[in-house]
């Protein structure tokens, strides 16, 4: 224990150790930064999507000459459509030419998955980052966060796994359901529903429930609800990246657990294998000793620079090539929504055919 006490506070002479020091210490400060930026980046980027499909929206109900793009990256709001399309992937082998990039950001995420762990959650999902920042903002105001009871916490937590089977068993039972005409016009239906008001007094009751348990819990929605992160947890097990801890090099403060988002005991695990890990480096982050832990992929360790070039790598990367090979655009046309948003404005909440 003194030995490694004193690795931490007086590390051996040598130019190439203070360097290597330097640089762990430089990588703990960037980390929380890094992450930072990369969430900044999309949530932005969801913004722009989401002006300017309300542009699109807007121009069609104007009877505009000229519509401005749709833009296809908006049916990142179609989480459902896409795995729908999967399946239809699955089981047919053809790629959705309805919502291409619905289904495309869906291997986008699992993807990533496999690569970094559940990183999509905690470094590109905005939900994600508006959860995080909104728990933080409950963790300001009373001081600190609560945490559930081991006896709670753990049956909650497949509570987001039982969502999952509900939705997978749904799609299998219908078969080709993106077929019907509520599907093939999901992003309508969407968006009518968040801006034309569709919503009912029950998810006005639930939203303000997760909203006042979020600012008490961290990220609860995240954390027990969302059948999104329950698959990219599944898909998560088989990933290379795993943060490693040298057992020999750690003092057990427990640092890493106390501030562990996922609540995961990292202090007392060699690796954390874990479906809840979301590669989000806070522990990395908060160790006090050097080269205890570490993110580390096939037995090579990952800074956090690396780590999100890796995040920014395969999800952007993948979008680029579904454009390239012709699997971003969708094949519905400009006639087919000016008639269809009209009928969607004034009809029924969600209609499942015309």
């Amino acid at each position: 224990m003194a030995a490694i006490v004193k690795d931490r506070e007086a590390p051996e002479a040598g130019a190439g150790n203070r360097e290597r020091v330097g640089r762990t210490r430089r990588e703990r400060r960037e980390a929380p930064r890094l992450r930072l930026a990369v969430e900044l980046f999309f949530l932005l980027l969801t913004v722009a999507l989401v002006w300017q499909y309300h542009r699109f929206v807007g121009a069609v109900l104007a009877g505009a000459e000229s519509l401005p793009p749709r833009p296809n990256g908006a049916e990142a709001f179609l989480p459902i459509a896409g795995v729908i399309s999967l399946f239809h992937l699955l089981t047919t082998g053809e790629y959705d030419p309805v919502h291409p990039a619905a289904l495309t950001l869906v291997l986008a995420a699992i993807a990533t998955s496999f690569l970094l762990r559940k990183a999509f959650c905690a470094w590109v999902c905005p939900v994600g980052a508006l959860s995080e920042w909104w728990s933080a903002l409950g963790k300001w105001c009373w001081g600190r966060l609560f945490r559930l009871p081991r006896w709670a916490d753990r049956p909650l937590l497949a509570l987001k796994y039982l969502l999952l089977g509900f939705f997978l068993f749904g799609i299998v039972r219908a078969g080709d359901y993106y077929y019907y005409e509520f599907d093939r016009h999901a992003d309508v239906g969407m968006y009518g529903y968040w801006f034309w008001g569709r919503y009912g007094v029950t998810m006005i009751v639930f939203a303000t429930l997760i909203a006042l348990w979020g600012i008490f819990t961290h990220a609860p929605w995240c954390r027990y609800l969302c059948p999104y992160g329950a698959l990219l947890g599944i898909f998560s097990r088989f990933s290379p990246a795993r943060i490693a801890r040298d057992a020999e090099r750690c003092t057990n403060c427990g640092l890493c657990a106390h501030r562990c988002p996922a609540a995961l005991p990292v202090d007392r695990l060699a690796s954390v294998g874990s479906a809840e890990c979301t590669a989000c480096l806070t522990c990395v982050a908060v160790c006090p000793v050097r080269d205890t832990l570490d993110l580390r992929a096939g037995g090579r360790r990952l800074a956090p620079r690396r780590a999100a070039a890796l995040v920014l790598a395969a999800f952007l990367g993948m979008i680029g090539l579904a454009m390239v090979t012709g699997r971003w655009r969708s094949n519905l046309t400009e006639a087919e929504y000016r008639r269809v948003i009209p009928q969607m404005r004034t009809g029924p909440r969600m209609p499942h055919r015309w």
